[in-house]
Formats: structure tokens, sequence, C-alpha cells
């Protein structure tokens, strides 16, 4: 592992809608003499042309490029997760996997933040964006049960505010700032004395060994979390309920993993399709029927076309029913599209 007087803090920064906004700015206030490391997780798809690393290395002192899979840790500069690849740290170096959506994201924020927690305890600092939903809340929460610093932008600051206030809404942060204070804050914070780690939550160790596949399989999801009987909306596996901050997400033992919220968008997305597939079903019944019809008639089988009519007629119904019921359902299921508000019952 690098030396400590070199590689102060490690800094891991999450951010989602109006990221690269941010970021040009959070980074461009960081000092080039800054004793950490920057990891950087912008929720992206995974055909994203890679063009942040350029416009981050522009907007700042420090250069900053896509990690490279065991590349070691350094002080100074900026480490970008790549599209479609987790962005973790392990023994010093970092990690580019191609690990489970977490969140129904890759990259997401919550393994980065659970690894940078569990590898540098005190030594970690957790900075979360703008963004919508609940990616980053528990890696918040990881951080700072090993020791570590938690920063949040401040929502008022933020072009969208929603994972910001649902990390502020679940736990209580360090320091929650506008993204020049926070920069600056930073600035200052790596030169202060570090204190001892905590002893690593067994719990969040082999959570973080789980989803880096050190380890795996029910028999671990059950020492760690509550079996339930949800499904995966991923992959169709058990699920099970773990708590972070007192809010409840989950597992499957496959890796798979959901916020609350994040778990009900799947499942609401899992219904419609299988709505549109009970929809495409219904109309290739109806087009089978009506050919059936036109044969039977061609060839004089008038009581056997006429049954093939009934019938069609029957399943167009059934199809006209059927889209109007999803039609109606998905416009009232819209805030599954929508920034999450979480219920007063959670808090």
């Amino acid at each position: 592992m690098p030396n400590e007087t070199e590689l102060r803090r490690v800094i891991a920064v999450g951010a989602s809608m109006g990221g690269p906004d941010a970021l040009r700015t959070f980074v461009g206030h960081l000092e080039a003499a800054l004793p950490a490391a920057v990891l950087i997780v912008q929720h992206q798809a995974p055909d994203s042309p890679q063009l942040l690393a350029d416009i981050l290395s522009k907007a700042g002192a420090l250069p900053a490029a896509y990690a490279v899979d065991s590349e070691p840790l350094q002080p100074r500069r900026i480490y970008l997760a790549r599209p479609d690849r987790h962005l973790v740290v392990e023994d010093g170096r970092i990690r580019v996997m191609a690990g489970p959506r977490e969140n129904r994201t890759r990259p997401a924020i919550d393994p980065l933040f659970r690894s940078t927690a569990v590898a540098y305890g005190s030594r970690a600092v957790g900075v979360l964006l703008t963004g919508m939903l609940h990616d980053g809340t528990a890696g918040l929460d990881a951080i700072r049960r090993c020791g570590g610093v938690t920063m949040v932008q401040n929502p008022v600051d933020a072009a969208y505010p929603d994972m910001v206030n649902n990390a502020l809404a679940a736990m209580d942060v360090d320091h929650c700032l506008p993204l020049v204070e926070l920069a600056e804050l930073l600035n200052r914070l790596v030169y202060s004395p570090l204190t001892q780690s905590p002893p690593v939550p067994e719990d969040l160790w082999l959570e973080v060994a789980f989803s880096q596949r050190a380890m795996g399989g029910s028999e671990l999801m059950d020492e760690i979390a509550q079996a339930t009987s949800f499904t995966c909306p991923d992959c169709g596996g058990r699920l099970w309920e773990l708590a972070s901050a007192g809010q409840p997400r989950y597992r499957c033992e496959v890796g798979h993993a959901f916020s609350a919220a994040s778990l009900v968008r799947g499942n609401r997305d899992g219904v419609e399709q299988s709505l549109w597939a009970a929809l495409r079903a219904l109309e290739e019944r109806e087009r089978m029927l009506d050919r059936l019809a036109a044969s039977s008639e061609a060839n004089g089988r008038h009581k056997t076309a006429l049954d093939y009519h009934e019938r069609a007629a029957e399943t167009k119904k059934h199809r006209t029913q059927l889209r109007q019921f999803m039609l109606a359902w998905i416009q009232a299921a819209e805030w599954g599209n929508k920034p999450y508000n979480a219920p007063e019952s959670e808090g």
C-alpha cells in the first residue's frame, strides 16, 4: 500500500444526473498538491463515449484518467469509472470489475464507497453529488461506520437534488455544502490529523467480499441479511434484506443489489414487460385465428371458419381491454420514471 504520508486520504465521489457539470466545478477547485487520490463514479450508459477524463483534466489542476484494473492508487490523481464497469479499491489498488448491477446501474456508487470504507477506514472520504434515486446512501453509511468522513452537495446547489436529499433523510452527514465549498474543505481536510480507524463491522466486510466475488452464495447472504419472499427483477433469484442507515435494501445471491426505491422501480418494469408480452401474444393469436378462418372459408368449411372468426373476435376484445388497462396502469405508475420522494413512513 502507498506510504501513508503520501496518500493521506482516499476521496470517493459519486454523481448521476447533472454530474458532469458538477464534477467540472468540483475538481476545478481541488489543489494540485492534494495528498489524496480521487475516485469518481459518474452514472453512465454502457456505450457512453469516454470524454469525461479530458473534460476534468482541463477543468482543474489534477490529471484525470479512466481507471486501469490493478493499477496502484496514487495521490494527486483522479480515477474515473469506465462505462459498464464498477470501480472499487482493494489492497491499495484499483479494481475495474464487471460485477452485477447495483441499484440497476453499472458503474454504481455504493460499491466504490463500500470498498473505500473497508480498505481505508478513517482515511476514507465519501462525497455524494447531484443525482436521482438512492445510489450512494448505503455507501456513505459504510464510510460513516468505518470512521471516515461523509459529505454531500447542498441540495439547493444541486441540479438534481434527490440523491443527496435521500442520503440526508437517511443519515447525519458530516458536511453539507455547495460544490466550491466542498472542494475547498477537502483541500484543508486532507492535512488534518489522522485518527485510528475502528474495526470494520463484520457484515460490511462480508458484503464487500461478496460483491467483489471473493466469497458468495446463499450461505453468506444468510449470515449478513434476512431472506425474503421477493425476487430479483434482474435475474429472478431470491432476495435478502439488509439495512443501511435504517433503510432497507436488497441483494440476491448473484450479487444484484437494490435500494427499496430501485427495487420497486425494477418490479414495475418487470410487470410492464410481462404485460407487453401478453399483449403481443394476444395479437399473434388474433392474426393466427383470422388466417385460419380465411383458409377455412377458401376450402368451403364455413362452420369451421365461423368458429375461428368468433374466437378471433373474442381475442380482439381481450386484446383491446388489456391495452386499455396497460395504458391506464402505466400512466398511474408514471411516478416510477420520476425522482423518488420517500413516503413519511420511510423517514
